[in-house]
């Protein structure tokens, strides 16, 4: 959801919520449990392809934006209720980028291999907010290590943070290391997304 482009912004207020398109972003307010923002079209988004999700918003009041998410066979009210998540907001006035990890968060409530029907937004928990989004993305699990064909970073494996060293399936990496004399011992894994 791009707000940039002035073509729609893809969401619909439900209940009393404000909302507009005004210099490339989405102008709303707060909201509650029965006034928020949900899409306009069914997703059938895979969940389990979902790496990051990623928000860009400016938010005068409040505490906390809340992203809810549905599957299929689910209502709008079950996904306020059930599945959210809560994301903490510096509420001073200024945009700042707010990144979830989507990879295990987005599991909740939905069947094994069910797509993201639908999602929701409460831009803030304070009815009273101005809030300005200039975009909400869902990146893949594949896009943080489209950025360079080679580097180090993290992944969350069997509920454990592991250090990862990434490549391309068509590269070869060579490091020289200097190996301590007593029983110099190598452990890592492999695999592929």
């Amino acid at each position: 959801l791009d707000f940039t482009n002035g073509t729609g912004h893809g969401l619909r207020a439900i209940g009393s919520i404000p909302l507009e398109q005004s210099n490339g972003r989405l102008v709303t307010a707060g909201g509650s449990e029965t006034s928020f923002l949900a899409t306009q079209r069914d997703l059938a988004i895979p969940s389990d392809e979902i790496g990051d999700i990623v928000i860009r918003a400016r938010v005068d009041r409040g505490n906390f934006l809340r992203l809810g998410w549905i599957g299929a066979r689910r209502t709008e009210r079950d996904a306020f209720l059930r599945y959210k998540l809560d994301v903490r907001v510096n509420a001073d006035n200024a945009f700042h980028t707010y990144v979830v990890n989507g990879r295990n968060v987005l599991q909740r409530g939905l069947r094994t291999g069910e797509p993201i029907a639908q999602l929701l937004l409460l831009p803030s928990d304070d009815p009273d907010a101005r809030v300005e989004i200039e975009f909400v993305r869902l990146l893949s699990r594949a896009a943080r290590f489209a950025l360079a064909p080679n580097g180090v970073d993290y992944e969350q494996l069997g509920g454990e943070q592991r250090h990862v060293l990434y490549m391309r399936p068509d590269q070869t990496l060579e490091y020289t290391l200097a190996t301590p004399p007593d029983e110099p011992r190598l452990d890592l894994g492999t695999g592929i997304l």
